[in-house]
C-alpha cells in the first residue's frame, strides 16, 4: 500500500513561509541549540498544561486532526487518481465512507443486536460454568466459596445505581453523539481547507524556525496517516480471521466477537485482551476444552499478526516500541479514561515524531537514525 504523506500545506501557504533548503543545501540556524531548546520546553509545558485544564477537549481536537489526516490522505489519493477537484474527492469520501458504515450496519446490525442480547443473557451463565470449573482445584475453592453472594451484592448494588442513573446515562448517550458529530465536522472542515489552520500556527514561532516547524508538522501528519493505515489494515485481518476462526470451531456469537476482536485492534497490546475476555466467557458454558482452544486460537492470530502481519505492515508505516506504547495506553488510561486509552498510541506517534525532529535533530544535532 501507498503511504506517501497527505498534502496538507498547497503552493499560495508556502509562500508566505521561508523557503526551503534544497537537498544539496542545508540551512544554517545560528539559533539552533539554546533557543531551539527553549521553545521545545516552552512547548511540552503548554501542551502539559492545556492537557491538564482543558483534557477533553484537546483529546477532541486530536481526534479531529487524526480522522482529518485520514480524510484529507484519502481525498488526496482520489483527487490524484481521478484528476478531481480536492475538495470534490474530499466530498466523494466522506459520502462514500458514510455510505459504507450506513450499509454495514444495515447489513449487519440486527445480527449484531440479536447475537449481543445473547450473549449478555449467556454471560451469567458462563460466569457460573467458570466458577463451577475452578472449584473443581482445592487451591480455588477459599477464593470461589463466597463469590457467588459478592457477586448477588455487587449486582444489586450496580442495579440500584443504574436504576437512579438513567438520567445520567441518556444524558452520557447525548454528549458521546454530540461530540462525535463535532469531531467530525471539525474533521471536514480541517481536511478541506488545511491552509489557515497550519500557516495561523506556524506564524506563531519566530520568522528563522517557521520553515522547521512546517516541516515538523508535516512528518507528523505523515507518522499518523501511515499508523492509520496500518492500524486499519490490522483491525480488518484480526476482525476476519477471529470471526472465521470462532464459526468454524462452532463458537456461539462468532459475527460479535470478531467485530469486537477488530474494533479492539485499534488499541495495540492491550485491545486483544479486552476483546479475549468475552469470547472465553461464551466458550466456557461448552466446556474447559472449548475455553482452551478458543485462547489457543486468538493467542494463535496475535502470534501471526504480532510476527508477521504487523511487520510486514510497519515496513510502510511506523514502528513503536511497544513497552513505550504499553506505558502511554496506562498513563493515558488512568488519567483521561477510555477515550486517553484509545487516542494514546497515536499520539505517542506524533510525540516521538517531535521529540526525534525538535529536540534529537535540531538541538543535540543528531540526524542519524538508529535501527
Amino acid at each position: 500500500m501507498s503511504t506517501q504523506e497527505p498534502e496538507y500545506l498547497p503552493p499560495k501557504v508556502t509562500d508566505r513561509l521561508p523557503a526551503r533548503p534544497s537537498a544539496g543545501h542545508v540551512e544554517v540556524d545560528q539559533h539552533r541549540g539554546p533557543i531551539a531548546a527553549v521553545w521545545l520546553a516552552l512547548g511540552v509545558v503548554g501542551f502539559v498544561l492545556l492537557l491538564y485544564l482543558l483534557e477533553h477537549v484537546v483529546l477532541l481536537g486530536f481526534a479531529a486532526i487524526l480522522l482529518s489526516v485520514f480524510l484529507g490522505g484519502m481525498s488526496r489519493r482520489l483527487a490524484k487518481a481521478t484528476g478531481l477537484n480536492r475538495r470534490v474527492a474530499l466530498a466523494v469520501v466522506t459520502i462514500g465512507l458514510l455510505v459504507v458504515v450506513l450499509g454495514f450496519v444495515a447489513l449487519v446490525a440486527p445480527a449484531i443486536a440479536e447475537q449481543s442480547v445473547e450473549l449478555w443473557h449467556q454471560l451469567p451463565a458462563a460466569w457460573e460454568s467458570l466458577t463451577q470449573w475452578l472449584r473443581h482445584y482445592s487451591w480455588m475453592q477459599q477464593y470461589t466459596r463466597d463469590l457467588p453472594s459478592r457477586l448477588e451484592s455487587i449486582g444489586n448494588e450496580m442495579f440500584s445505581t443504574a436504576s437512579s442513573g438513567l438520567l445520567g446515562a441518556a444524558s452520557s448517550t447525548v454528549n458521546a453523539v454530540t461530540e462525535t458529530a463535532i469531531v467530525i465536522v471539525l474533521a471536514i472542515y480541517m481536511a478541506a481547507e488545511p491552509q489557515p489552520y497550519i500557516s495561523g500556527f506556524v506564524q506563531l514561532f519566530p520568522k528563522h524556525r517557521r520553515t522547521r516547524t512546517y516541516q515538523i508538522m508535516r512528518a507528523m501528519a505523515k507518522n499518523l496517516w501511515r499508523w492509520l493505515l496500518g492500524q486499519f489494515a490490522s483491525m480488518a485481518i484480526i476482525g476476519a480471521t477471529t470471526g472465521v476462526g470462532l464459526w468454524i470451531l462452532g463458537i456461539p456469537l462468532a459475527l460479535t466477537l470478531g467485530l469486537l476482536a477488530g474494533l479492539f485492534t485499534f488499541i495495540p497490546t492491550l485491545g486483544p485482551l479486552l476483546a479475549l475476555l468475552p469470547a472465553l466467557a461464551i466458550a466456557s458454558l461448552q466446556g474447559f476444552s472449548t475455553v482452551i482452544t478458543v485462547l489457543v486460537l486468538y493467542l494463535g492470530i496475535q502470534a501471526v499478526e504480532s510476527n508477521l502481519v504487523t511487520p510486514m505492515i510497519q515496513r510502510r508505516a511506523v514502528e513503536l516500541p511497544p513497552a513505550l506504547i504499553l506505558v502511554a495506553q496506562i498513563v493515558a488510561g488512568v488519567f483521561f479514561g477510555l477515550f486517553g486509552l484509545a487516542l494514546a498510541t497515536p499520539l505517542t506517534a506524533a510525540i516521538i515524531v517531535l521529540v526525534r525532529k525538535a529536540y534529537i535533530e535540531d538541538v543535540l544535532d543528531d540526524k542519524r537514525k538508529l535501527r
